[in-house]
């Protein structure tokens, strides 16, 4: 576990803590300009995570629309947000008359400084998994790219040097333009990937935890109880996925599910949203149009979210008109008109010079995929299964101890949780129909949150009901969740948030002491420059994660020189026969050759016919001002190359050779 270097921490706490007053101020503004009140009973953290959702939602939706010029998926957000302050606290929905004229949170202000604190100090004590690491990376570069061209797609700093690559594909790019709005912010004094690990995370987060305190205010009628606050951190480390622990259990399951916010750095928003959804039904025994707005907007949130929460509203919107129930009509219309507003954007802004991730690729491809409809139906059914056990296993102790607590739970989410289980059933069976087709399994994940908050909201009925002294053993179970994955697995968690493999090693030989401070001396002098890679096929036969490959992953090296720079970006310039060398799994050499294909250096090679590989190299780097070039142990830069570059440090453990 890293060491917490305060004045880092004290810097988080104190950008994300003004972050969320500004949130919470613009929110604020909003609410009141659509003349929206407090309803009877709202809780102070209820009316602080509303104005804060609802700041966080307008600010960043308008910046991205601004730097977009236009071109953002946030533009559908703007008139869902405006429906959901309409509807949201109306006499129509609630029948409470308002019983306050203004905000009522002034004395809160403190805790919630203390929740962004803890949030901060959990992101520093418990980062996430190493292999996340490259993902937040990936995230980052992302969010750059997008304050320099104002281009939503995945091809980060390309954008900047070719409009070959601009236009726009779906992918989830609310949290990268907070992401990009933060480092706006911090640039001049704060590295970019500490901003987006730390504080971003650390918005988000807080912002989470106001959503929960407001649901425990609801089921416990007051809001200022300890235990129930307590078992709300303790949500943050349940991971109850053991699958990874029995290789036997993960074969006849068939699941990818990742069960903790802190595991997955691009899901939180959705948890953010799902919350305030859980209150809703709650509340009303129905999925009320402010739910069905939160739910279209968490769709624009995640393309993932989209494809899962679209269907199951049109099926919900079914069930309810032949309930003859009044929404029906209103969440029917209402799906149609944003897929066609979500499927419209893309048709009329896409990447002209790519293919997008989520084509479905060759028929050879799609077959591998699917393997077959025995397969495919196995696959559904145990997933479900398995969503089944998970649920009963931490919620069925508590009904057998008193079952009107079942009764309650079903008298109280019914009929809206039928909604939430059309939402987990649509996840299985889509993520099952994609089966390893790219980033397919995500859509698992989904239907992994709602079940997650199924098995918190029943806990916390049964607490506000029967024993809330019972909080404390369920969070020591949550804890314990987490604490069994730590020692099975202390890799994916206990790691420095700049090491790669626990201990900066390449191929697990650890890098020399001597390299790595010259390495450092380089950029503490020089904080701002744009570098490059070359690595062998060893590098990427160890890293195969997606189509994204190899512009998703740096060299271990980076890592640490993110630490010392505010900034820095790194050229993948390695051949596409070292990156395909060695790849014998068709599906991954496949992915591998769709990153190649993405990727700016063979665009420029495509452009630049005729030349040797030395002499393109040679070309790249000076006409692109390549300040550094990383070279791995089994590559070799030509003399062209070298002549580039003044100086040059080896490592004598690993081969690999930095130049500058």
């Amino acid at each position: 576990m890293a060491a917490i270097d305060f004045t880092q921490l004290l810097t988080a706490f104190g950008v994300s803590y003004l972050l969320v007053l500004f949130f919470i101020a613009v929110g604020e503004c909003l609410t009141r300009f659509f003349s929206h009140r407090a309803q009877r009973g709202d809780s102070v953290y209820a009316q602080m995570f509303y104005r804060f959702f609802t700041g966080l939602v307008f600010v960043v939706s308008c910046y991205s629309i601004v730097v977009a010029s236009g071109r953002s998926i946030n533009l559908v957000l703007v008139p869902l947000l405006f429906l959901f302050l309409h509807f949201h606290g109306g006499p129509a929905q609630s029948g409470n008359p308002s019983t306050s004229k203004g905000p009522q949170y002034g004395s809160a202000l403190p805790e919630l400084g203390l929740i962004v604190f803890v949030s901060v100090l959990v992101l520093f004590i418990a980062p996430e998994s190493e292999y996340k690491q490259a993902d937040s990376f990936f995230y980052l570069k992302i969010a750059e790219s997008l304050n320099q061209s104002g281009q939503e797609n995945l091809s980060h700093y390309f954008n900047r040097y070719s409009s070959f690559f601009h236009g726009t594909e779906p992918y989830h790019y609310f949290d990268l333009w907070l992401t990009a709005i933060i480092t706006r912010i911090t640039g001049s004094f704060h590295p970019a990937v500490f901003a987006a690990r730390y504080i971003g995370a650390a918005v988000l987060l807080s912002g989470t935890m106001l959503a929960l305190y407001s649901l425990c205010a609801v089921l416990f009628h007051r809001g200022n109880r300890l235990l129930p606050k307590l078992f709300c951190w303790s949500l943050l480390f349940f991971m109850p996925n053991f699958l990874g622990l029995s290789s036997w259990l993960y074969q006849v399951f068939i699941s990818d599910f990742e069960g903790s916010f802190l595991e997955r750095p691009n899901f939180r928003v959705i948890y953010l949203v799902f919350i305030p959804v859980f209150i809703e039904v709650y509340r009303y025994k129905q999925l009320t149009i402010p739910a069905f707005c939160l739910l279209l907007m968490v769709s624009v949130f995640s393309f993932t979210c989209a494809v899962v929460i679209i269907p199951a509203l049109v099926v919900y919107s079914v069930y309810l008109f032949i309930n003859k129930n009044r929404h029906g009509r209103h969440i029917f219309w209402g799906s149609i008109l944003f897929s066609v507003c979500y499927a419209g954007f893309y048709l009329l802004f896409p990447v002209r010079g790519l293919a997008s991730i989520y084509d479905p690729g060759n028929s050879g491809l799609l077959h591998r995929t699917l393997q077959g409809w025995k397969f495919i139906i196995y696959a559904i059914t145990m997933s479900g299964l398995y969503l089944m056990v998970i649920y009963l296993l931490f919620i069925g102790p508590l009904f057998l101890i008193n079952k009107n607590v079942l009764r309650e739970v079903i008298n109280r989410l019914k009929p809206g949780s039928f909604a939430l289980l059309l939402i987990i059933a649509s996840g299985i069976v889509i993520a099952r129909l994609l089966y390893q087709k790219d980033n397919a399994y995500q859509f698992l994940f989904i239907s992994d949150i709602v079940v997650l908050l199924l098995i918190w909201i029943s806990i916390l009925l049964f607490a506000s009901n029967y024993n809330n002294k019972l909080l404390l053993p369920a969070a020591i179970v949550f804890f314990g969740t987490w604490a069994v994955r730590a020692l099975a697995e202390p890799q994916m968690f206990f790691v420095d948030t700049f090491r790669q493999n626990g201990n900066l090693v390449y191929e697990g030989r650890k890098y020399a002491a001597p390299y790595l401070d010259a390495v450092q001396r380089y950029f503490r002098t020089n904080r701002d420059v744009v570098g490059g890679y070359i690595a062998d096929s060893t590098f990427y036969r160890s890293i195969h994660y997606s189509r994204r490959n190899p512009n998703v992953y740096f060299l271990p090296l980076t890592y640490i020189v993110s630490a010392t720079v505010n900034k820095n970006f790194e050229f993948c310039l390695s051949s596409p026969e070292d990156i395909l060398s060695g790849i014998t799994y068709p599906l991954e050499a496949e992915y591998l050759n769709t990153a190649v294909n993405r990727s700016y250096y063979l665009n420029y090679k495509n452009t630049h016919k005729g030349l040797s590989k030395d002499q393109l190299l040679y070309n790249f780097i000076r006409e692109h001002d390549l300040a550094y070039l990383i070279v791995t142990g089994n590559v070799q830069a030509g003399p062209a190359v070298l002549s580039l570059f003044r100086n040059q440090v080896s490592d004598p453990v690993t081969g690999e050779k930095f130049l500058y």
